[in-house]
């Protein structure tokens, strides 16, 4: 864990300074990981080590299952009302210098 935490750091850091990095979003996903943390911590404390077997399998079954989905391209897309009021959009730098 704590390897995990210092290699995400540095590389988060490193994006920043780059430049590619969309700090709302980061923030705005950092909550969600914070509260999803405390909600899991009081899940764990109340059911049994099979029931929660069986809910992070179930979790797994539908993501996969979501990933076979055919992705279409998303070049100019406005994106939901949510992330708009968010401002959840932006540019980032391509290889030759110019932004997308």
């Amino acid at each position: 864990l704590v390897a995990s935490i210092a290699t995400s750091s540095g590389s988060g850091s490193a994006y920043v300074k780059e430049g590619i990095t969309n700090i709302r979003l980061g923030m705005l996903l950092e909550i969600a990981t914070t509260i999803g943390a405390v909600i899991g911590a009081a899940v764990a404390i109340y059911f049994n080590n099979s029931i929660l077997a069986v809910i992070f399998g179930l979790a797994l079954t539908t993501t996969a299952l979501a990933q076979r989905r055919k992705h279409a391209d998303h070049t100019n897309v406005k994106g939901s009302t949510m992330a708009q009021k968010l401002k959840l959009y932006g540019e980032y730098p391509l290889k030759d210098g110019t932004k997308q």
